[in-house]
């Protein structure tokens, strides 16, 4: 599935896609912001809920993340 999203960050609100799908029952997304693909690794919690985890490139290099 594929979503547009907004976040927000120091430098204010950015925009991007993230499209998750399930691999071998987990969920895997990729996140397309400040002009880079990223790769997140994620899990179900409960009441439909996701979260995911993984590193965002930005123009001053990689920064861990959870969503």
């Amino acid at each position: 599935m594929r979503y547009e999203i907004q976040m927000r960050t120091p430098m204010g609100i950015k925009r991007g896609e993230v499209f998750i799908e399930e691999r071998e029952g987990r969920l895997a997304a990729e996140l397309t912001m400040f002009g880079e693909r990223n790769q997140l690794s994620g899990s179900a919690v409960p009441e439909y809920a996701c979260r995911f985890t993984g590193s965002l490139k930005t123009a001053v290099g990689e920064v861990e993340c959870v969503l």
